[in-house]
């Protein structure tokens, strides 16, 4: 026997051996949806053009289901189209480190990433110059491969994220590895980039 209680009171019954698609039905009909209707209404307000209200909306949805990545994802990416970019990060940085391995949302920290990296960074010129005279000036080669991110030449920031990866493997908390990974989950198996460098990536690591 199955009782469901609200407020200390007997709402609804359910007698019997019953099939899994039945005892969801019966739950589901006392179980709350707020989290996935405000997950709904807050990408509804996004196509919509109200990203403020989208992330308001997402937030909430957020702190009704966190067990559910795919709603701080989306919160996430609302907030880094907001130009929020602290708080994305810090919300992508309090996920649960199994969550954190997740290639969506590996991608996205990656990205979230070069943003901020390229932000005020100085020009590429500057930074090619830098990172020849002072080729252990990591902090100035992860700036030029976000620009070059940035700007589509994915090769050579797959180039500049090997070599932090060569020299310190722990690199703002392996930026080099995930940046890599997410670079080449953007661009595909396929792509001629990733066949000829997704072995020096092993050979690196290994």
């Amino acid at each position: 026997t199955l009782k469901i209680y609200r407020q200390g009171k007997v709402v609804d019954t359910l007698h019997g051996a019953e099939s899994e698609t039945r005892l969801r039905e019966f739950i589901g009909r006392h179980v709350p949806r707020a989290a996935s209707q405000l997950h709904g209404a807050a990408l509804e307000a996004y196509q919509k053009g109200e990203l403020d209200r989208a992330v308001t909306l997402a937030a909430e949805a957020a702190l009704a289901r966190p067990d559910q990545p795919q709603i701080p994802m989306d919160l996430a990416k609302l907030l880094m189209l907001s130009g929020r970019f602290d708080q994305a990060d810090e919300l992508l940085r309090c996920m649960p480190p199994a969550a954190r391995e997740h290639r969506e949302l590996r991608n996205l920290a990656s990205h979230l990433g070069f943003i901020r990296a390229s932000q005020g960074a100085p020009p590429i010129g500057v930074l090619e110059d830098t990172v020849t005279h002072d080729p252990a000036d990591l902090d100035s080669r992860y700036q030029l491969a976000a620009l070059k991110v940035v700007r589509d030449d994915y090769e050579g920031a797959i180039m500049q994220l090997l070599e932090i990866l060569k020299r310190d493997p722990k690199y703002r908390n392996e930026a080099g590895r995930h940046s890599l990974l997410a670079l080449f989950d953007m661009l595909g198996d396929d792509d001629e980039r990733v066949k000829r460098y997704r072995p020096l990536l092993s050979e690196v690591l290994h």
